[in-house]
């Protein structure tokens, strides 16, 4: 027994060690993720003003208040995002990282590539050479921007030049980009929205939902716990700093009647003091009613550096 004990110890101390190596190197590793989320966060905010929002609400059919307010409220939310995630990324224990500077990549395609294409698919009698490039601009011109495979199908419309898709349907190499983004980086920005729009909701409302219960996400598993562990009494166990759902949210934001701040500031990206210590918690009337016994109690142990614990 005593062996199987020591090699126990060591596997123990082992898996300990590596358990610290690991937590190590994900703080050495932390500005290069927070690089790269700087960098994904810019070029969604570029891409949307550059790209999606013109053509959402900068047409000519759109109201000009509706273009008015949603550049407002557009404003509004690239602002909070950039200045909480600088918030974030400054305040402790966290640490700001240097930026990384990303190369101007150009997108832009030549005239040789749209040239030779253009050529392919003009009437034999009409064929020129490549000497003759503005003739090839201004065919360009009259056929109203289309893609090869336009040319090849034919072309449909009113005045026999219009195009056979949508405008907006055009996505080939051939029609013009008027925009200073590339394509990707409109692509990414949708998988990017899509990819924080549901992972960082989910997140949200559960944070919420414990703020709203006076729980913390480990006193969520404890007292999961304790419910069990009472019910089991034939008694209702009751959070000590559940303050109610309109209380806990006042206490968590430091708003409402208490608190030193308006609600209005939920929605300002500022700097506000919490509305305690961090150390000491207001509870509810009647908490010390509920008796538990330190053998049942959850607690957290604490490891120091050079204090190894040793299995059971």
């Amino acid at each position: 027994m005593g062996v199987i004990r020591t090699v126990a110890h060591k596997v123990f101390r082992c898996f300990w060690r590596i358990e610290r190596c690991a937590d190590r190197l994900t703080g050495k590793v932390g500005p290069f993720f927070i690089a790269i989320a700087v960098l994904l966060i810019t070029m969604a905010i570029v891409t949307y003003f550059d790209v999606i929002f013109p053509m959402a609400f900068l047409q000519p059919e759109c109201d000009p208040l509706m273009s008015v307010l949603s550049l407002i409220f557009s404003v509004y939310l690239s602002a909070c995002s950039m200045i909480h995630y600088y918030f974030a990324c400054t305040t402790a224990p966290g640490s700001p990282s240097e930026p990384i500077n990303q190369p101007n990549k150009s997108f832009s395609l030549g005239r040789s590539s749209c040239a030779r294409g253009l050529r392919r698919w003009l009437p034999r009698g009409q064929r020129i050479g490549p000497v003759k490039q503005e003739m090839i601009e201004q065919y360009r011109a009259n056929i109203n921007r289309h893609c090869l495979k336009c040319l090849k199908n034919g072309i449909k419309g009113v005045d026999g030049r219009g195009p056979i898709k949508p405008e907006r349907a055009h996505h080939c190499r051939v029609c013009g980009w008027p925009f200073w983004s590339p394509r990707i980086f409109v692509i990414l920005t949708w998988v990017l929205a899509l990819a924080i729009g549901v992972t960082i909701g989910i997140m949200f409302g559960w944070q919420l939902l414990l703020i709203a219960k006076g729980e913390t996400t480990v006193e969520s598993s404890d007292n999961e716990y304790y419910h069990q562990l009472f019910s089991q009494r034939g008694q209702k166990y009751v959070n000590p700093f559940d303050l109610g759902v309109r209380g806990n949210l006042e206490q968590f934001f430091n708003t409402g009647r208490g608190g030193r701040c308006g609600w209005y500031t939920v929605l300002l990206p500022l700097k506000f003091p919490p509305s305690n210590d961090g150390w000491s918690w207001p509870k509810r009337a009647g908490w010390e009613n509920q008796v538990i016994n330190l053998a049942e109690e959850l607690t957290d142990e604490e490891d120091d550096e050079d204090d190894h614990p040793t299995p059971l």
